[in-house]
């Protein structure tokens, strides 16, 4: 009884490993998942992932003439397992996400300059294990800091849990349900998100994960084609295409809606939070040498870029900046080891 209560308990608690690290972007929730859905345990690597993306000149503010504005994005993550078998899983994550901002534009409220730098960062770890029956139960915790001025205090602290499950069916089908609890947020900060979902796979042609309120497809209708999508709710959005020229050499082009938030050490009302929105069209290449190492050249357009300040997308017009479109560039390596 007791142990069939704790299983109950997973099965109640659950949550899809894509959603490990907070914030994080469609297409790379899309990556992170695609190991896990399929049940297979024991086969992580240390990971290390490293991109660099930025505007090639300045761009203007919306109503602050004279004003200009240009960013240069670093990002890094790392998974390391610590013990692994066909039956558990133990992994550590860590992550640094930093903006560099040259600006002379002002938050428009309340007049205040606006930040040169912003952080995201933080470390976490992930158990799962499978159950005598199959079922496959674990936990993830992320703890960070988003900001101007990271861990400045308890009030720029981020958190997300995580309890999830599988529960396979008919073959390498299964049902998923899960509950998150994040509080760094697009909507609904603070508040536990419960959902179900079913994974469909067949070989290596598709797998698909729908539910609510996610999905994740990933197709292989042909050799060296690759078709993906993603959708996590509210504004993150991801399609891409992918084709192989030759063995690990391919070319691929993407569609990504996606947002990220923060919180100024400066701010008054500690309940508001600086958030960012942008939609990129992003074509590039990406070349995999020896299994170990890729590499990524990739540029594009992006455009429908706002910052605002507020508790939620409602308060979208307060401290609101509006920055031009315009091309980026982007190189991004990953090291397995």
């Amino acid at each position: 009884m007791i142990i069939f209560l704790f299983r109950l308990i997973l099965l109640m608690l659950l949550f899809l490993p894509a959603l490990l690290i907070p914030a994080t972007p469609a297409a790379a929730q899309l990556r992170g998942a695609s190991s896990w859905l399929s049940g297979e345990m024991g086969k992580q690597r240390v990971s290390l992932n490293y991109s660099v993306t930025g505007d090639p000149t300045a761009r203007d503010v919306q109503g602050q003439p004279g004003r200009d504005f240009q960013t240069l994005e670093n990002k890094v993550r790392i998974t390391v397992p610590i013990s692994q078998d066909d039956g558990h899983e133990w992994l550590l994550t860590g992550r640094l996400m930093a903006w560099n901002i040259r600006t002379q534009a002002v938050l428009p409220t309340t007049s205040e300059a606006f930040p040169g730098h912003l952080w995201d960062l933080g470390f976490g770890t992930a158990y799962r294990k499978r159950f005598d029956n199959g079922w496959i139960g674990g936990i993830a915790v992320d703890l960070g800091s988003a900001g101007d001025k990271p861990f400045f205090s308890k009030d720029e602290t981020t958190l997300s849990v995580n309890l999830f499950t599988r529960i396979p069916h008919d073959g390498q089908n299964a049902l998923m349900l899960f509950l998150n609890y994040n509080n760094n947020r697009e909507f609904w900060a603070h508040v536990p998100i419960p959902g179900i979902g079913y994974v469909f796979q067949k070989d290596r042609r598709y797998r698909v994960a729908v539910g609510v309120p996610f999905l994740l497809a990933e197709f292989r209708p042909w050799r060296g084609l690759g078709l993906e999508c993603a959708y996590f709710p509210v504004r993150t959005v991801h399609g891409g295409i992918n084709y192989e020229l030759v063995k690990d050499l391919k070319i691929y082009g993407n569609f990504d809606w996606g947002n990220d938030e923060f919180f100024r050490a400066d701010r008054t009302d500690k309940d508001k939070r600086l958030f960012y929105y942008e939609k990129r069209l992003t074509t590039g290449v990406s070349y995999r040498f020896h299994r170990r190492f890729l590499l990524d050249l990739g540029g594009g357009y992006v455009f429908d870029r706002m910052y605002f300040e507020g508790k939620d997308y409602s308060d979208r017009d307060f401290n609101r900046l509006d920055i031009q479109d315009g091309p980026f560039g982007r190189v991004r390596i990953n090291l397995d080891f």
